[in-house]
C-alpha cells in the first residue's frame, strides 16, 4: 500500500498523472495551496454536482496522449472519436458547473470552467467526416462517403461490383443447376465460386476453371468473376490511399488547435484530481487544513491515511494528534518495538503532505 494508491480516487489516466505530480512536488506558496483547497471545498460543498462530474469524467479520453500521437502522425480515427466525444462531455461539464449562482463558483474554478468550451469547429469537422460505426456496411473504414465525393464514387464502384456478383451467381446456379452454389473470397484465391463434391459433375461448362480442391468442396473461378475482383482491388487500394490522405488532412486542421486541445485537457486533468480530493474527504471525513506561516504545527485527532483504508473493516483506527511550536520543538516518543512510533511520525508527515498538495 502507498500513498497514491490510498488517495488516488480520480477516474482519469490525465487526473491520475496529475495526482501524481501534485504528491511528488508538494506546494510551498501559501496563496498556491489555498486556490487549490478552495477548489476541492467548493467540489465538497457541492458533493452531489462532484458525483455528477465524477460520473462524465469516466468517460472522456486520455486527451494529452492522444494529441501526442496526433503529433506523432500515429493516431487512428477512432482517436479522434474519442476526442469529438471528450468534447461533448467537457461542454456538459462547463453546462452542469454554470447551472450554480456564479457567485458561488470561485474564480479558480470559474477559469477551469471557461477553458472547457469553444472547440466547436473541431467537433464539427470530425463529427461530419469521421463514422462512428466502423463496421458499417459501405466499403469505406472510416471516413463518411458525404465528406468527400471520391470516397463516394469509390464506395458506389465497390457496391456495384459487389451487386454485380450476387448477379453473377445467380446466373451461375441456373446454368449449372446447382442451388447451393456460393461465390466466396479468401485472400489465398480472391473471389471463387465453390460447389459440394456431390456437385462437381454438374459443372461442365468451360468457362469455369478449377482453381482448389478441398476435403467437402471444390472452388472456381471465371473470367468475368476475374474481372469483378480486379475491379474491388483497385477501387479498395484507392480507397484506402484517399481515405489515408484525408485523415491526414484532418489531423493536420486539429493540430492548429493543440494548444487549446492541451488546455482543455489540463482542466479535465485538475477538475479530475480535485472531484477525487472531495470524494476521498466525504468518504473518509476529512477535513480543510489550516496553514500560515507561523511556527505552528498542530494536528488534532489525526489519523495514518495509508494503514486506515487498510485495516479491517472491523477495525478502527485510533486517532492521535500532534502539536509543535516555537516553545516545544521536539517531542520524546517512547514505547516498546512494534507500538507505533514510526508509524505516529510518518502519519503526521503525510498529513502535512497532503495538506500541501
Amino acid at each position: 500500500p502507498s500513498l497514491l494508491g490510498s488517495v488516488n480516487k480520480t477516474v482519469t489516466k490525465g487526473g491520475s498523472r496529475l495526482i501524481y505530480s501534485y504528491l511528488s512536488s508538494p506546494l510551498i506558496n501559501l496563496d498556491s495551496i489555498n486556490a487549490r483547497l478552495a477548489i476541492t471545498e467548493f467540489f465538497l460543498d457541492n458533493i452531489y454536482l462532484t458525483e455528477d462530474i465524477r460520473g462524465l469524467l469516466k468517460h472522456v479520453c486520455d486527451l494529452e496522449r492522444i494529441i501526442t500521437k496526433l503529433s506523432m502522425d500515429r493516431a487512428k480515427a477512432q482517436e479522434l472519436l474519442k476526442i469529438k466525444e471528450t468534447i461533448k462531455i467537457s461542454n456538459n461539464l462547463g453546462i452542469q458547473i454554470n447551472k450554480l449562482e456564479k457567485n458561488k463558483i470561485p474564480e479558480t474554478i470559474r477559469k477551469q470552467v471557461s477553458k472547457l468550451t469553444g472547440y466547436k469547429d473541431i467537433y464539427t469537422l470530425i463529427d461530419e467526416a469521421i463514422r462512428e460505426d466502423n463496421n458499417s456496411s459501405r466499403s469505406s473504414s472510416y471516413i463518411k462517403a458525404s465528406y468527400s465525393k471520391d470516397i463516394n464514387q469509390l464506395e458506389n464502384i465497390i457496391i456495384n461490383c459487389e451487386n454485380e456478383i450476387e448477379v453473377l451467381k445467380e446466373k451461375y446456379k441456373n446454368i449449372c443447376k446447382i442451388d447451393n452454389l456460393k461465390i466466396s473470397y479468401n485472400n489465398f484465391i480472391g473471389f471463387f465460386i465453390e460447389v459440394s463434391q456431390k456437385n462437381t459433375h454438374k459443372i461442365s461448362n468451360p468457362i469455369f476453371i478449377k482453381k482448389q480442391s478441398i476435403s467437402n468442396s471444390v472452388r472456381y473461378k471465371t473470367d468475368e468473376l476475374q474481372v469483378i475482383e480486379e475491379k474491388i482491388f483497385s477501387a479498395k487500394q484507392s480507397l484506402s490511399d484517399l481515405e489515408q490522405h484525408v485523415l491526414s488532412n484532418i489531423i493536420k486542421t486539429i493540430l492548429e488547435s493543440k494548444t487549446q486541445l492541451i488546455t482543455l485537457a489540463k482542466s479535465l486533468n485538475k477538475i479530475d484530481v480535485h472531484c477525487a480530493f472531495a470524494y476521498l474527504a466525504e468518504l473518509n471525513a476529512y477535513c480543510k487544513p489550516k496553514l500560515s506561516n507561523d511556527n505552528i504545527f498542530s494536528i488534532i485527532s489525526g489519523r495514518h491515511p495509508v494503514i486506515e483504508q487498510n485495516m479491517n473493516a472491523n477495525k478502527q483506527y485510533i486517532n492521535n494528534s500532534c502539536y509543535l511550536n516555537n516553545d516545544h520543538r521536539i517531542l520524546l516518543i517512547t514505547g516498546p518495538n512494534m507500538s507505533g512510533k514510526s508509524t505516529f511520525l510518518r502519519q503526521n508527515a503525510l498529513i502535512t503532505i497532503l495538506a500541501q498538495i
